[in-house]
């Protein structure tokens, strides 16, 4: 056989063509590994960026909706506590309509207030418009008939004054269209009635949502995702306006949604979360629904609806990419997986971290990473924007007890704890006058600024702002962060506060504003601080009998024509850093025994010579006074009020020793002044 002969003898494949199939069929398989991996560690990333993001959405959506609908409830409980206490009675009319429309102006505009009688013989309307608020009464505008039931004129015949009859505790009714044709919501409570009988009428605040739901279309999640709010019951709370208007599609695309969730029990609470994927005109889309701290009375939760291929756009893009390259060696392959995966994932790891950040009230200034692809990239524009408007909600809520109650890792609670703090109560002299001389939206324009100014000297010494009542502050020291030196920091707050009121006056008076002078009450003890309300429902406030002196204290001033008086309990406590004028020895309204309190005059070495020697001059009758020789008292109070007509605490107690000396002392004299009166 020839040499030719047994080379075309041979069989079989020869070992170029072999290796090339060989890494062919190694390069094939591990692409298509390296892409699944790839992919599903891309669609596990980003499913848990999503919730992270829905939580952090549901969050900023929950602080919205006590921005808007918080303050009702209270504002219901104030009403039907002023009238039960008496301090309100319905037969006063002009009181009635002066109280709806301060509660009118704190709400939303285009809020009504209203009350009607079980006789139908009483209807008063305070509206919220856009410059203040303004009363309507029966049949004085459509408003009125619109509050009326179908195919009636009279209200009584309504829904929600039915359902306001057996309301003992604010309850809120479903979303439905106002007679402007607009969504909104209202809530209703019974007054009178209990075990005494059947309620006298029904107080109710009607709220627009309109304000709501264009918020909530400013909400974008994931590209095209929006959010909305559901009743418990999954029926449509609120959902986004888009240019002023409903979107009929999105409105479809929405109910669609909820009856593929399908709930049938009861409310989510803390972190729970439902979602569901489902099919809507050929398209998949994800659904979810979040636990919110609920508003007394509200059955509301948060919904956000996404579109799947927004979530998983990144995953898909990423699969069809990395399989193209198995063309590829398979080392090139692996390699370009692997520094593509590191390029995908550190951007996404810093927009979770952050998202974390921000769910724990740590705002950063800082942006993410800047990444190579434009959904992250994206992603990252979309926290920077969250991030602002988390910022903004630290207004509304005092910032060291959001950031405590966010970063304690557990749901907010009902709970007190016992803690000695310094109270500080302030109350603007003459603010009834005042309000009478001034239109309803000038007043509240005064009274913010009031408010930012004492909230600024308030907070900057470590105080923690209470409540705002009225006119009125109640402010405390040493909760829920430790203040060392608090009765001092209290102390110097209220002389911050009544020096910036003072420096003011002239400049006010020649702007034609109101003037607006202050008067402060301090005391310390034991109280009780931290959440106090209802399951559902509760604030950060602070209880015991240590505020009630501190709010007495503050109408003692009056009396004495002083602008700060603080317990000596106190004055003990907030060292040797300041000058006092010891004033009296007083049983306050409400408390037995006396109590011995005292002038704050300012810090030591800033009060002026001649009136520290004015007040060894009063500490000197003073003790006359308390050792029962009335008549020396007398004449040194007399001296001292003689020669400044503007020390009233000196002619008011020339006045009272004078009457003591002039009639036998009783037996159980203990130089203890009662006030009778708050």
């Amino acid at each position: 056989m020839t040499d030719a002969d047994q080379t075309k003898s041979r069989s079989g494949f020869g070992l170029r063509p072999i290796l090339q199939g060989l890494l062919v069929a190694i390069v094939i398989p591990a692409a298509g590994i390296v892409a699944g991996l790839v992919n599903f560690e891309a669609r596990d990333a980003l499913g848990k960026l999503a919730e992270s993001q829905f939580r952090t959405v549901a969050q900023g959506t929950t602080a919205k909706i006590h921005e808007h609908l918080g303050a009702v409830p209270r504002g219901l409980r104030e009403i039907e506590f002023l009238l039960s206490h008496h301090d309100l009675n319905l037969s006063e009319h002009d009181d009635i309509k002066a109280h709806l429309l301060t509660q009118a102006v704190a709400y939303p505009q285009g809020t009504l207030v209203g009350y009607g009688s079980n006789e139908g013989s009483i209807y008063l309307l305070a509206r919220r418009g856009e410059f203040g608020a303004e009363i309507l009464e029966d049949g004085a505008s459509e408003i009125h008939r619109a509050h009326a039931g179908a195919g009636s004129n009279d209200y009584r015949n309504s829904e929600w004054y039915k359902r306001g009859l057996s309301a003992e505790t604010p309850e809120w009714t479903k979303t439905y269209e106002f007679s402007n044709g607009r969504a909104g919501v209202s809530a209703v409570m019974a007054h009178g009635g209990g075990e005494a009988g059947a309620p006298n009428g029904v107080f109710h605040v009607d709220i627009p949502l309109v304000g709501m739901e264009e918020w909530l279309g400013k909400m974008k999640i994931a590209g095209k995702g929006h959010v909305f709010l559901a009743h418990h019951d999954n029926t449509i709370a609120a959902e986004p306006r888009f240019n002023g208007e409903r979107d009929r599609k999105f409105d479809e695309l929405l109910k669609s949604g909820l009856a593929a969730l399908d709930r049938s029990h009861g409310p989510l609470v803390g972190d729970e979360i439902e979602s569901i994927g489902f099919k809507h005109r050929d398209q998949t889309y994800h659904i979810a629904i979040l636990g919110a701290e609920a508003i007394e009375g509200l059955d509301w939760h948060v919904g956000v609806l996404v579109p799947e291929a927004d979530i998983l756009k990144l995953a898909n893009e990423r699969m069809t990419s990395t399989v193209l390259f198995a063309g590829g060696a398979a080392v090139f392959v692996i390699l370009l997986g692997a520094l593509f995966a590191s390029r995908l994932a550190a951007p996404l790891r810093d927009v979770t971290r952050q998202l974390s950040e921000a769910a724990r009230m740590q705002i950063t200034d800082s942006n993410p990473n800047a990444s190579m692809v434009r959904e992250v990239a994206t992603l990252g524009e979309a926290l920077g924007a969250m991030k602002s408007g988390l910022r903004s909600l630290e207004r509304y809520v005092p910032p060291e007890v959001a950031r405590r109650l966010v970063t304690g890792g557990t749901a907010a609670s009902i709970g007190v704890e016992e803690r000695r703090l310094s109270i500080f109560v302030s109350d603007i002299e003459g603010f009834t006058g005042i309000t009478e001389t001034l239109e309803a939206n000038r007043l509240v324009e005064e009274l913010n600024a009031y408010f930012d100014d004492m909230t600024k000297a308030i907070r900057e010494r470590d105080g923690t702002i209470d409540k705002f009542m009225g006119d009125g502050i109640l402010a405390f020291f040493n909760a829920p962060q430790d203040v060392p030196e608090h009765a001092a920091m209290a102390c110097r707050a209220a002389l911050v506060s009544v020096e910036m009121t003072e420096a003011a006056v002239a400049d006010r008076i020649a702007a034609g504003r109101p003037v607006f002078r202050i008067r402060v009450g301090l005391a310390v003890g034991q109280v009780l601080v931290g959440n106090v309300g209802s399951s559902d429902r509760f604030g950060y406030t602070v209880i015991g009998d240590t505020v009630n002196v501190a709010a007495r204290l503050e109408g003692v001033n009056k009396a004495y024509g002083t602008r700060i008086i603080a317990s000596d309990e106190l004055r003990g406590e907030a060292g040797d850093g300041f000058e006092w004028r010891s004033l009296d020895r007083v049983a306050v309204a409400g408390r037995k025994g006396g109590l011995p309190i005292s002038e704050l005059l300012g810090l030591k070495g800033e009060v002026d010579s001649e009136r520290l020697a004015r007040r060894d001059r009063y500490e000197a009758a003073l003790g006359a006074y308390f050792a029962g020789d009335f008549r020396t008292a007398a004449g040194g109070f007399s001296t001292l009020a003689a020669s400044n007509p503007d020390d009233k605490a000196a002619q008011v107690m020339a006045d009272r020793a004078r009457e003591l000396s002039e009639a036998p002392t009783p037996e159980d004299w203990d130089g203890v002044y009662i006030f009778r009166s708050k």
